[in-house]
């Protein structure tokens, strides 16, 4: 059964937008009828997924931004604040990954970079959102989390340490700003069939894979489009009472 959503009076703003999670995002979210502001550092992906989409000016902002710098969050935000009014759904969903090592084996060029737009970055991106929505009295914010926001990470130690502070400011949010009428919510994946896999898959060879899908008591990866249902279902009418959630699609990995 496919479930069909009606976001024709939204603004949605989604990061990361040009692979990935970020991708499929906004395609759904624009063949829902939303009006669609995405972002990306990659100006010419970004530039492929907006013509992707059957969507005018009127319904389309497209803006090239590193979400680790406030100067190209406030920009791409104050862009969407006057092209569309303010953003009612907010889908921080940019992020990166490092290597596979060991904490004692990683620079602290690595630490510093996934901080900054991992964990930084939705910060950054969350200020401006909370400051529309507040004023508007109502919206829905997404932090893009993961499976290892909750969890040990072995070898994925900085990331981790990103994605449980994304869960962090996720709960904090919820309670600040909960009685302003914006609920605050973060999704954590187990890892799925998107670039971010590929590249370490690459880097580490197809045993990591086996490695990965074997920890997963449900044994297999996550469809893009199993994760992204779930961006759509949160930031949708229906999720009316979740607030300051992590909430975890990773197979039974988390549980077990």
């Amino acid at each position: 059964m496919t479930i069909s959503y009606d976001f024709s009076n939204k603004v949605v703003s989604i990061t990361g937008a040009a692979s990935g999670f970020g991708r499929l995002a906004a395609n759904k979210f624009s063949a829902a009828g939303a009006r669609v502001v995405l972002s990306d550092i990659d100006e010419a992906a970004l530039r492929a997924v907006a013509d992707e989409l059957d969507a005018g000016a009127d319904r389309l902002l497209a803006v090239t931004c590193d979400v680790s710098n406030d100067a190209d969050v406030a920009s791409m935000f104050n862009k969407a604040a006057e092209r569309f009014g303010g953003v009612d759904i907010a889908v921080n969903n940019a992020g990166i990954i490092h290597d596979l090592v060991r904490i004692s084996d990683i620079s602290e060029e690595t630490f510093d970079r996934n901080i900054a737009v991992n964990l930084k970055g939705t910060f950054l991106c969350m200020r401006h959102e909370l400051r529309l929505m507040a004023a508007k009295g109502s919206g829905k914010i997404i932090n893009m989390a993961s499976a290892s926001g909750l969890i040990g990470s072995p070898f994925l130690s900085v990331y981790a340490a990103a994605k449980h502070g994304v869960v962090g400011l996720t709960r904090s949010a919820a309670v600040e700003y909960g009685r302003k009428g914006i609920q605050v919510n973060a999704l954590c994946p187990a890892f799925s069939s998107t670039p971010m896999l590929e590249a370490v898959v690459e880097e580490r060879g197809e045993k990591v894979l086996d490695g990965i899908v074997g920890a997963i008591p449900m044994q297999r990866l996550a469809e893009p489009e199993e994760i992204v249902n779930a961006i759509l279902w949160l930031s949708s009418d229906e999720n009316s009472f979740m607030n300051g959630a992590a909430m975890s699609v990773d197979g039974g990995l988390v549980a077990g």
